[in-house]
């Protein structure tokens, strides 16, 4: 073996030529099957690295309208988000950490002079923000005592600090909340205590959106109660997800009416970011099975080229069969040879690959700057054991034809 080994790279700087055109298809299926894989690879992993970012462990639940409610021409939800559905999911699942109930109003919003106009208002219950991952640029959280006292207090979005207190430093200082008090119009001052980071996460939005204790936004809707149309569950553990969806699911198909329709819609980060990985791995495998035709392309050509071998060295076929070689050995050598040029093949077309994969990344191609190189060795690997594999089975047409050469015949022509 190391014997045919040897013999094989002295063939190849015999016929420099013809191993290096033999060679460039192997290289270049390889290369792109790396760098294919790479950049899936990488795009896999960035958005698998936004998502880990996100809320992994929360479900937005949503429920659809009553159909029978809007028949009489009142637009009632089917499920009836309150209090007692929110016990009754922490007392019946107990992997559900926390459950809010999601409610907004827009109301107008200025500063002095400076008006930014409607905005989104959410009631934050006590730890919701903290729950929901939300995190504070600068100043705080509400404390006890600002949900006790149902306080005119407010954390800010990131761009509505930046319209409102362009200077900076919001915290402290007031705005004004515009509410509608029958047919008037009246200012509700609220002091700002945190501004949130900028960036939004999944489903949470932080940037254009205030939030104020949940005692404060039922004061503010003057104490009425409202249809309540989406819930948040917080599940302790981000692999339970799937169990307490199905949970739910059957919660709130007992708190519904009878009915053909689905009672809830579930959905959640992990859900989304399994389906990104199940479309993302389809496409991959459908443009690696395109760029591997090269290697398809490569391995005929070892075929040909080693025909055109075993064709020019039927001299030294026939010696070495006079000389007492074996079938078996003669086809080892040349199996050796075509494997040993696919090998090369795959060496450089894995370092190519990969070379020009951090070159992609490195500035040259304006990629965003979420999407960072992540290595792929799972798709390096296969790109080099299948060059291996072509020489193989390429080569071995070519070997056993060697092996069949009869001596006297080779050694006459």
């Amino acid at each position: 073996m190391i014997e045919d080994f040897w013999n094989a790279l002295q063939n190849f700087r015999t016929n420099k030529m013809r191993t290096i055109l033999s060679l460039l298809g192997i290289i270049i299926g390889v290369t792109s099957v790396v760098i294919i894989t790479t950049l899936g690879h990488s795009l896999e992993e960035s958005i698998a690295g936004e998502f880990t970012e996100y809320n992994m462990n929360l479900l937005k639940v949503r429920t659809q309208a009553n159909l029978e409610s809007l028949n009489n021409g009142v637009h009632e939800p089917l499920v009836k988000f309150d209090d007692e559905f929110r016990n009754n999911l922490l007392k019946r699942v107990p992997k559900i950490k926390n459950v809010f109930l999601v409610s907004s109003m827009y109301k107008d919003i200025s500063r002095r002079r400076v008006n930014i106009g409607s905005k989104n208002i959410e009631p934050a219950p006590p730890n919701r923000l903290k729950d929901l991952k939300v995190e504070i640029d600068y100043g705080r959280f509400f404390n006890t005592s600002d949900h006790l006292n149902a306080a005119y207090k407010v954390i800010i979005g990131s761009k509505v600090a930046l319209e409102l207190f362009p200077e900076g430093n919001a915290v402290g200082k007031k705005i004004s909340v515009k509410r509608r008090v029958g047919r008037n119009y009246e200012n509700i001052m609220f002091e700002v205590v945190g501004v949130l980071t900028e960036g939004e996460k999944w489903f949470v939005r932080t940037l254009d959106t205030l939030y104020i204790p949940a005692s404060t936004y039922k004061k503010l809707k003057g104490g009425r109660g409202e249809d309540c149309w989406d819930i948040e569950v917080i599940a302790y553990n981000p692999n339970d997800i799937e169990f307490i969806k199905n949970e739910i699911k059957k919660i709130a198909k007992e708190a519904a009416p009878p009915s053909n329709y689905r009672a809830v819609y579930i959905s959640s980060a992990k859900s989304q970011l399994d389906q990104m990985h199940k479309v993302l791995g389809m496409v991959q495998v459908v443009i690696v099975a395109i760029a591997s035709i090269s290697l398809l392309v490569g391995g005929i050509g070892i075929m040909n080229i080693m025909l055109v071998t075993v064709t020019e060295r039927k001299k030294e076929i026939g010696i070495r069969k006079a000389l007492g070689a074996t079938n078996r050995a003669i086809q080892m050598q040349f199996l050796v040879e075509s494997a040993t040029l696919t090998l090369t093949g795959g060496v450089i077309g894995v370092t190519f690959g990969i070379l020009i994969s951090r070159l992609l990344f490195s500035g040259i191609v304006p990629f965003p700057d979420e999407l960072k190189f992540h290595f792929n060795p799972t798709g390096t690997i296969i790109a080099f054991t299948v060059s291996v594999f072509i020489g193989v089975f390429f080569g071995l047409h070519p070997a056993i034809k060697a092996s069949k050469l009869d001596p006297v015949v080779a050694l006459s022509e």
